[in-house]
């Protein structure tokens, strides 16, 4: 578990998600990843919720959570698998009121 790793696997989020598509080759990169043993389950987890953090202060950025943002997030927690408990709570109830 390193701070490259975590800066690598970081960065593969970046660019899966750049386009708000995520194609069965970039889904490959990530489970070829997640195999490489390279982060543990927990190293994993913290760069998903570090990830999902980011995107969600980007989309708040503005003060208004729109419904292109609201599929993007759903994209974005639908891939990473993160439980509920790792989802920020203003972001779940943005989810549930959209």
């Amino acid at each position: 578990m390193s701070n490259e790793s975590e800066a690598r696997l970081y960065k593969l989020l970046e660019n899966i998600f750049e386009d708000d598509v995520v194609d069965v080759g970039e889904r490959s990169s990530l489970l070829e990843f997640q195999a490489s043993g390279e982060l543990d389950i927990g190293g994993t987890q913290r760069v998903f919720a570090r990830f999902v953090d980011a995107k969600w202060g980007a989309a708040m950025a503005d003060g208004t959570f729109t419904h292109h943002e609201s599929l993007v997030m759903r994209r974005i927690l639908e891939e990473l698998e993160l439980p509920e408990t790792a989802i920020p709570l203003q972001l779940r109830m943005a989810l549930r009121n959209s």
